[in-house]
């Protein structure tokens, strides 16, 4: 089953397109890229997509998605199962005093 997803993030459209057999996993694909693009911090909904590489003390490169709310600078990172696949982890509102991350519940229900 092929997929094609296009989204608006900001003044920009990302389109991807998903070629996968399984159509249950086609649909997973594309799931992660329709989430919304909603602060649970702050209820914003003015999202910036980013993405950067790090390496560990091995050498070992890897690479980070993430969404940063415009309004609170929360940020909401893409993880990955360990079978495949991609998913948005919750907004975590970012302390910039000491540099700690604190979760904020998603009080939505």
């Amino acid at each position: 089953m092929i997929l094609k997803v296009k989204k608006q993030i900001g003044n920009d459209v990302l389109e991807v397109e998903i070629d996968e057999r399984d159509e249950k996993e086609a649909l997973a694909r594309a799931v992660f890229f329709l989430e919304p693009d909603y602060c649970h911090v702050c209820k914003g909904r003015a999202v910036k997509w980013g993405a950067h590489k790090s390496k560990d003390d091995k050498g070992q490169t890897f690479t980070y998605i993430d969404r940063t709310c415009l309004g609170c600078f929360a940020r909401s990172t893409a993880g990955s199962y360990q079978t495949g696949g991609l998913f948005w982890k919750k907004f975590e509102e970012r302390v910039a005093k000491t540099g700690d991350t604190v979760v904020v519940p998603d009080n939505e229900g």
